[in-house]
């Protein structure tokens, strides 16, 4: 079983009037290991994980921020170097299904909408960071990084006129804890 702390943010590209800024989130779920050699080990997760940025204007005008989250089921499998006894290097890869979408426009007239038509389903990264186990126990700290864009969005005025359009890719630091279920 493990759990944690998920800042996750977007790598905004296009010409766009706003710029993303990170928002904190939680993932849960549950990974397996398996020795392979002396110094090796193979890795993987199956996680519940909320992503979510803000979009900010770049003049930094009294606008209130937009707010994005992405809800993911995701499957990574990393391979692990032991550095030292209870440290190891991780890297490896992860896939994810969106199971939500929804963006939230702030201010006096709040609104909040689904967002499943403007974002891509399937989320795919590269993953890599630092574990240490502790008898049952394990700590640890990744960063992912999308490669496929989550959202490709045109920004409008009130009027519909298109301001900028942008490409959204995942990335996210995840600040962890586990627990050992079953040990062999």
């Amino acid at each position: 079983m493990q759990g944690g702390l998920n800042l996750s943010n977007a790598t905004v590209t296009g010409p766009t009037p706003f710029v993303a800024s990170a928002q904190g989130n939680f993932f849960v779920g549950g990974s397996a290991r398996h020795p392979l050699q002396r110094q090796w080990t193979i890795s993987g997760d199956a996680q519940y994980t909320r992503r979510g940025f803000f979009l900010y204007p770049v003049d930094l005008s009294s606008e209130k921020p937009i707010a994005f989250r992405l809800n993911y089921v995701e499957l990574a499998v990393r391979m692990e170097y032991h550095v030292l006894k209870n440290v190891h290097l991780q890297l490896g890869g992860y896939g994810g299904y969106r199971t939500a979408g929804y963006v939230r426009v702030t201010g006096a007239n709040a609104l909040t909408q689904p967002i499943h038509a403007r974002t891509n389903p399937v989320d795919v990264g590269l993953q890599g960071g630092v574990a240490a186990y502790f008898r049952r126990w394990s700590a640890f700290v990744r960063y992912s990084h999308g490669l496929k864009a989550a959202a490709e969005l045109n920004i409008t005025d009130e009027n519909g006129q298109v301001l900028g359009s942008l490409r959204m890719f995942n990335r996210g630091l995840q600040i962890g804890v586990g627990y050992t279920v079953f040990a062999p």
